[in-house]
């Protein structure tokens, strides 16, 4: 008899076991067929034309014409640099690419609408005036002196 009851139980735990796997299969099959957010918002397509303006003004376009958010630290992005440029109907990723490679700007998407830029590491910050802006210097100073306490009396 108990062994009647193991056997009825083992297989029942088969058939627990069973299910979850094809749960799990079935789940992560869905989950690969979709293609992500980042994924779609590099292929949108963008048209853009740029006669001697900066940067910043070219990411401001591009973000109102895609959805986008870009975010930088300072000093990523030169303050006066001039560009020119013409996109008709481009990937997304294409102009991203030819914009900002060129000036050492590693771009990555972040969520579904946040585009994140960066340095990369051979380049660094433009000039140690930005540096010093996002990262002020910590300078070594001795100090001499007594330590007294409220009445003059020292410590």
């Amino acid at each position: 008899m108990t062994e009647f009851i193991t056997k009825k139980l083992i297989f029942r735990l088969m058939k627990i076991f069973l299910v979850q796997c094809l749960l799990l299969g079935i789940l992560t099959g869905v989950g690969y067929s979709f293609p992500s957010d980042a994924q779609e918002l590099l292929q949108k397509r963008v048209t853009l034309s740029v006669e001697n303006g900066n940067l910043k003004s070219v990411l401001r376009t591009i973000e109102r014409q895609v959805g986008v958010v870009f975010s930088y630290q300072q000093g990523v992005l030169a303050p006066d640099e001039k560009m020119s440029a013409e996109f008709k109907n481009e990937v997304l990723q294409t102009v991203l690419n030819e914009v900002l490679t060129s000036r050492s700007i590693r771009f990555q998407v972040v969520r579904d609408k946040q585009i994140i830029m960066s340095r990369t590491h051979e380049q660094g910050f433009l000039n140690s005036r930005e540096l010093e802006k996002s990262h002020p210097l910590v300078v070594d100073v001795t100090l001499t002196g007594n330590v007294t306490d409220e009445n003059g009396a020292g410590l």
